[in-house]
């Protein structure tokens, strides 16, 4: 592994991390991660370990996106809100800072972090389906 690419990808987390947990931050700091993310799993030489942390919260990125930020009705728009801002400052945030501070070779730091992630979405879906919507089936 590249020290550059292990460094790229910890300054880009600590960054998304630093801004969603402000209150107000410009642009989307997901979307800011996600595109140093496909260049980082993209990039041939870069150590396997980066590339597969890159290419799995690249796909939690993307349906993140696909299933709670996009084409939401506007009577449920609050509530979702409500169930992202949640997910986001309780547990998106923690899990970025702890695989930024992780060495990526400690594969239970960076699973547990995934985990994290991947369930935290399932859950705030499954909030949503309660809100008596279709949305994001």
């Amino acid at each position: 592994m590249t020290t550059d690419d292990h460094q790229r990808l910890r300054a880009s987390l600590e960054e998304c991390a630093r801004q969603l947990s402000q209150t107000s931050h410009n642009g989307a700091p997901l979307r800011s991660l996600q595109r140093e993310l496909v260049s980082l799993y993209g990039k041939a030489g870069t150590n396997v370990r980066i590339r597969a942390i890159a290419y799995m919260l690249h796909v939690w990125i993307d349906r993140y996106y696909s299933q709670l930020a996009g084409g939401i009705a506007p009577a449920i728009s609050e509530q979702i809100l409500n169930v992202r801002t949640e997910m986001l400052s309780s547990v998106v945030v923690p899990a970025l800072v702890r695989l930024s501070t992780a060495d990526a070779t400690d594969s239970g730091v960076v699973w547990e972090s995934m985990e994290r992630l991947y369930i935290s979405f399932l859950d705030a879906m499954g909030k949503v389906a309660t809100l008596g919507t279709d949305f994001g089936k």
